[in-house]
């Protein structure tokens, strides 16, 4: 784990030195792009899980809220 961990770090490192050498206007236009794709994302997710919840039927649906603890060992 130790092994695995310190690869990890050593990579970010690196990708931190790489970005750090782009101009940031390169930089900001990725952060807009990323947050532009992020909130189409969550528009695809809601529509799928509008499309879920109308395709599912009646005796399928799970409740909503916490489920309870007769339920949480079914999905176990």
């Amino acid at each position: 784990m130790d092994e695995n961990l310190r690869k990890k770090m050593e990579a970010r490192e690196e990708r931190r030195k790489v970005l750090m050498g782009k101009p940031i206007s390169d930089l900001i236009d990725t952060i807009l792009f990323l947050e532009e794709e992020n909130a189409k994302a969550k528009e695809w997710r809601s529509k799928l899980i509008k499309i879920r919840n109308i395709i599912t039927p009646e005796g399928e649906k799970r409740s909503q809220g916490r489920p309870r603890k007769e339920e949480e060992k079914d999905f176990i």
